[in-house]
């Protein structure tokens, strides 16, 4: 398996992929649904998906988020019915659904998702040889990046599915199995990830790739700041290390074959909350207090190099054998 590594250094005004009116809007919106579905269902027990009893780590919005001794994993302490009503919120849907979320997206993340393409393009040809492949893709909510995918050199075939958006006005085709399968920022909201990724390899083909990424429980960010990190529920539910996450692709039917985590801009988004950190993170607090962007940006560099960034890039492969 090939831990993969490519720093760029960037800066905080330059490399945000969110709009702030927009992610402040679409925050209201989630934290009213998620503090109406508190109460209405009965939790999940509190353990980890390795077997260990979790241990409480934070909380927000009302929602205890619990932690693994074991493994480093992260869960929101949430039941399946909650995760469903928060999901059937009409407003929050619209909202990301509509013209000003969209087009704000596109403004903000147009460089990363060339980024994304460029990475998803020469992994399918290192590891098929091929240079046009066709593409399942699951519950992507951006029409930029359908697009940009669907127009790139390396798509044969789309086919997005899961998604809030009209699957039937983007997709061309109705692929039975495809090359190549995009699970983006979707096991973050789940409470039953190994069975999850062994249904989106339903439609992989053998030796396929499974392209997927995630926020991660072991992140600088997330294990720093906790309940103050860019995270929420139930959008981020399922917070696994990459030890757990290498299982659990194991478990589902598939080969690891790359994990990165790409992250750039843990070390200064931590350093803009400084008055966030613990007052028990004596170390923590001192590097960011007294850090220079050049000191800042070596340890950006250790935190990739280590799988410490806050999100994980794995391509996997479908054993052959997997049904």
């Amino acid at each position: 398996m090939l831990r993969s590594f490519d720093f760029i250094e960037y800066s905080k005004e330059n490399s945000s992929i969110q709009d702030k009116s927009s992610f402040n809007q679409e925050l209201m919106i989630a934290e009213k649904q998620v503090r109406n579905s508190k109460g209405h269902f009965a939790s999940a027990e509190s353990k980890c998906i390795c077997g260990s009893k979790m241990n409480y780590f934070f909380s927000k919005w009302g929602i205890t988020y619990n932690r693994c001794p074991s493994c480093g994993s992260i869960i929101a302490d949430v039941s399946k019915e909650e995760i469903s009503y928060f999901k059937s919120c009409k407003e929050l849907t619209d909202f990301r659904a509509s013209n000003f979320y969209q087009e704000s997206a596109c403004e903000k993340r147009d460089l990363s998702w060339e980024e994304l393409i460029d990475w998803l393009r020469f992994r399918t040809y290192r590891y098929l040889g091929e240079k046009s492949v066709s593409i399942v893709d699951y519950g992507n909510r951006y029409y930029g990046l359908i697009n940009k995918l669907k127009n790139s050199s390396f798509c044969k075939h789309y086919n997005l599915k899961a998604s809030i958006l009209n699957e039937n006005s983007v997709s061309d085709s109705n692929i039975s199995q495809s090359d190549i399968v995009l699970y983006l920022n979707i096991l973050q909201q789940s409470l039953t990830p190994v069975e999850d990724l062994r249904n989106a390899g339903i439609c992989l083909k053998p030796n396929g790739l499974l392209f997927f990424s995630t926020r991660i429980g072991t992140g600088f960010d997330v294990l720093t700041l906790r309940e103050h990190s860019k995270i929420f529920p139930f959008e981020h539910v399922f917070l696994p290390s990459i030890q757990a996450l290498e299982i659990m692709l194991q478990q589902a039917g598939y080969k690891v074959l790359e994990v990165s985590t790409p992250g750039r801009l843990d070390a200064i988004y931590v350093k803009d909350q400084m008055e966030q950190i613990c007052s028990e993170e004596y170390f923590i607090k001192y590097l960011m207090e007294y850090a220079d962007n050049d000191i800042l940006q070596e340890f950006q560099r250790f935190l990739q190099r280590s799988n410490m960034s806050s999100y994980v890039q794995i391509v996997a492969q479908k054993m052959e054998d997997t049904k």
